[in-house]
């Protein structure tokens, strides 16, 4: 199973709710490496297999490289939750304009979660 998004919030309480339920969980980070690394550790104490990816959905590249990177590292992904998402209302994007905010929302939910999407399958 592989979880977007998963360092904190609703992502990490999906990833320990998988693991907790049985599953081997890949997870995924932005920016937010100690905290994908404390659900990681998490995950383990539960007895579960985790693997920590950075991913970011605004960067093809990163797309790309990531589907098989979390494919090799859990053998097989039967279970991809698409749960990052672009914050435009608090932190540095806050501050930028309505246009600036919708491309980013466009880059990030829309095109980048479809496009992790197709790589993984």
């Amino acid at each position: 199973m592989l979880v977007t998004g998963a360092s904190s919030g609703i992502g990490s309480a999906i990833a320990l709710a998988a693991a907790r339920a049985g599953a081997d969980v890949a997870i995924t980070y932005r920016a937010n490496a100690d905290g994908a690394d404390e659900v990681r550790r998490a995950i383990g104490e539960l007895g579960r297999r985790a693997a920590v990816f950075q991913l970011d959905l605004a960067d093809l590249a990163s797309i790309r490289d990531f589907a098989s990177a979390a494919r090799r590292a859990l053998g097989r992904l039967d279970v991809w939750i698409n749960n990052a998402g672009v914050d435009i209302l608090t932190g540095g994007a806050a501050s930028l304009s309505r246009v600036e905010k919708l491309d980013l929302l466009i880059a990030v939910d829309m095109c980048g979660t479809m496009l992790a999407s197709w790589h993984a399958a």
